[in-house]
């Protein structure tokens, strides 16, 4: 796990890596952007973004996909396929669901996390209260990506095409899934066998070969990773370049503008 600039810089997360984390994935910036949570040998754990001693939030090795509240004071993640919610440092856990088949997304104000679930009739895209109680069943779904909220709108994939809920309305009909929606503004990317596409309300742009597009923090630019590599690229597919050979981007949250080709 790494911190690259974006001109391509690279520093390492602490002062010896290797030797005080080992090997991360699955990094996640929290909002204000001083903290990481990552997965190491099945375990959450939490970092500054300027390096130093990790705190380990799990124990049991069955963890992975954290996810930051809206706020930054809480985490969820998934334990085999239960959705946990806690505090960041690890205290205050909670179970919400079972039956989880991609990672949960917060919505914008905190309260709910939208996912999907997998397990028998009740297979579909589910929304539950982040302080507990009753999940709602949302109809259609039950995919193994990620969902997103865009506003009061859930963003999922459901037989490997783009929906947008209320209305299970297609966003992209003739474009196969295979990535986690990522959203900006009014603008949602994700990738499939036909390369990376991003769908601007009825508007549907193909950006090229790649995968994993994710938003930078201001919506300027993608990151995505083709051919074993990172790469980045601006929101309108303009000025690709190759970061180098890392995987699993994840955008820290500043604002870093377009490149210039």
């Amino acid at each position: 796990m790494a911190v690259v600039a974006p001109n391509g810089t690279l520093s390492a997360v602490g002062p010896t890596m290797a030797h005080e984390l080992g090997t991360g994935a699955q990094p996640a910036w929290s909002p204000d952007g001083l903290r990481l949570a990552f997965v190491r040998d099945g375990d959450v754990w939490t970092i500054d973004a300027t390096g130093g001693n990790a705190t380990r939030l799990t124990a049991d090795g069955v963890n992975a996909l954290p996810v930051w509240s809206p706020d930054g004071t809480r985490l969820a993640w998934l334990k085999d396929s239960t959705l946990v919610v806690g505090g960041a440092d690890g205290v205050g856990l909670s179970t919400l669901a079972d039956g989880l088949s991609a990672a949960p997304a917060w919505s914008p104000d905190g309260t709910r996390l939208a996912f999907e679930r997998r397990a028998g009739a009740d297979a579909a895209l589910m929304v539950v209260p982040a302080a507990g109680g009753a999940f709602t069943r949302l109809g259609f779904g039950a995919s193994t990506v990620a969902p997103a909220w865009l506003g009061s709108t859930i963003a999922y994939v459901d037989d490997h095409r783009l929906f947008l809920w209320p209305g299970h309305r297609a966003l992209a009909p003739k474009v196969s899934v295979s990535s986690a929606p990522d959203r900006s503004r009014s603008s949602i990317a994700f990738s499939g066998p036909g390369g990376i596409f991003v769908v601007t309300g009825t508007k549907v742009r193909a950006l090229g070969k790649g995968a994993e597009p994710r938003f930078s923090h201001d919506g300027a630019r993608i990151a995505f990773t083709r051919l074993g590599a990172l790469w980045q690229m601006n929101a309108d597919g303009t000025c690709r370049r190759k970061v180098g050979a890392y995987a699993q981007p994840a955008w820290a949250p500043v604002a870093v503008g377009r490149l210039r080709c």
